[in-house]
C-alpha cells in the first residue's frame, strides 16, 4: 500500500492525467509505471497508454522533479520503499511543507 500521508490524492490525480501512476513490483516495491489501461480509469480524457513503457514513464517523471515539481520529487523518494512497510526516514522537508499546504488549501475549498 502506498503511503497516503505521504501521496495525497491531488498527487494520484496529477500523475494518472500525466500518464504514469505509483504501485507496487514484483518484488513488493513502491514504483513508477505507466498507466497501461486509462480507457479503465474514469474522468481521464485520454484511451491510449502515454509512455512507450515503463522507462519513459520513469525518465519523465526524474525531469519533472529536476524542475522542482513536489509531486515528482515525492515519487521519486518514494521509489523503492516497501509496500505496507512503515517509512524510517522521513521525506524531504520542503516537500513535506508543500503537500501540507495543499492539503489545507484543499480543506478550505480552494
Amino acid at each position: 500500500m502506498i503511503p497516503f500521508d505521504l501521496w495525497p490524492p491531488q498527487f494520484n490525480v496529477q500523475a494518472m492525467n500525466e500518464g504514469w501512476l505509483l504501485t507496487d513490483d514484483s518484488s513488493e516495491n513502491i514504483t513508477i509505471a505507466r498507466l497501461d489501461d486509462p480507457a479503465s480509469v474514469p474522468k481521464l480524457r485520454y484511451d491510449e497508454p502515454k509512455f512507450a513503457n515503463d522507462q519513459v514513464a520513469n525518465d519523465f517523471v526524474f525531469r519533472k522533479a529536476c524542475g522542482g515539481s513536489q509531486c515528482h520529487v515525492m515519487a521519486i523518494w518514494l521509489q523503492g520503499y516497501p509496500v505496507m512497510t512503515e517509512l524510517q526516514v522521513l521525506p524531504p522537508g520542503p516537500v513535506v511543507r508543500k503537500m501540507q499546504g495543499m492539503l489545507a488549501e484543499a480543506d478550505d475549498g480552494g
